[in-house]
């Protein structure tokens, strides 16, 4: 009984987050009610900015536009009004969107590594042609080649890697990435990339310095974070976490500059340290994994 009651309620959140974000209970129905694969497509708005998304898409869809996870973006100055972002693991398209809402003549890079995802993601720049959106079907990894996709139920759960067999889909390294669009720093970029920043993070330690603002979702629910919390330390002066994620796994700010109220817990970066993987994956609640691997007063 608790179960139905649980899935009810769950059912009914998304209803009326679809409904807001569709500007339509009819329309929000049948997104949800049509073709079980998960592939029927609905039209949304955010600001003034509409986009599409797969029913498959719909978990990110809610975290970003309806619990409206990157509200941080709103309380930073990037220190321009047209900031070069990247956006590392987009899906389809939401925390570029959620930036464009910010800083409508900013430009943006976004990444994607499934095929079909990427052709979402397309579509939301082509509907909005306005932007100075560029979109880049890869796997950031760290070295050019290939690398192999494993896929999740939802879309926003799969994950990259170096094995040998699965589907095939092009790597790039973030320096090709922003080579190719001939950018030598930006001002804000996110990583979302289901626990490739393992990989990544090290890879990319020469670049940190170039980047004002990192995002970054860390993924203690598949990898060891230490090989990543000893580059972020030694990149980044600052550091706050998102405090009220219904996920467990942490998402960080990081940058150079002290930003004062900006409605986020700060922490420590410099006190960063080795915690076990175990340790953490005993807790599933951010505050128990904040101390356990932060000290939020320097010094303590």
């Amino acid at each position: 009984m608790n179960t139905f009651y649980y899935r009810l309620k769950n059912k009914s959140r998304d209803l009326f987050a679809a409904t807001l974000l569709m500007n339509s209970p009819f329309s929000a129905y049948s997104y949800f009610r049509n073709r079980k694969d998960g592939l029927n497509v609905g039209m949304f708005k955010s600001g003034k900015y509409k986009f599409v998304a797969r029913k498959l898409d719909w978990v990110g869809v809610r975290e970003v536009f309806f619990e409206d996870e990157y509200r941080i973006l709103k309380k930073i100055d990037l220190g321009t009004k047209s900031p070069k972002i990247v956006d590392l693991g987009s899906n389809i398209g939401g925390f570029a969107i959620s930036a464009f809402n910010c800083w409508p003549i900013a430009s943006v890079i976004s990444v994607e590594a499934a095929q079909d995802t990427f052709e979402i993601l397309k579509k939301n720049r082509g509907i909005n042609q306005e932007l100075d959106w560029h979109v880049v079907h890869a796997g950031v990894w760290n070295s050019d080649g290939e690398l192999v996709l494993d896929r999740k139920d939802i879309s926003i759960g799969h994950r990259v890697s170096d094995s040998e067999k699965g589907e095939r889909i092009p790597s790039m390294t973030l320096g090709t990435i922003l080579n190719n669009q001939g950018w030598n720093g930006v001002e804000l970029m996110k990583m979302d990339i289901e626990g490739a920043e393992e990989v990544v993070i090290p890879a990319i330690a020469n670049l940190l310095k170039d980047i004002s603002v990192l995002i970054i979702e860390v993924h203690t629910d598949r990898i060891d974070p230490a090989k990543v919390y000893s580059v972020l330390k030694q990149s980044f002066n600052y550091c706050w976490q998102l405090n009220d994620r219904s996920s467990s796994k942490p998402v960080l700010v990081l940058s150079n500059t002290n930003y004062q109220d900006i409605g986020m817990s700060a922490v420590d970066v410099h006190l960063l340290g080795p915690v076990s993987y175990t340790h953490l994956r005993a807790h599933e609640t951010l505050t128990p994994i904040a101390y356990a691997v932060f000290c939020l007063i320097r010094g303590g």
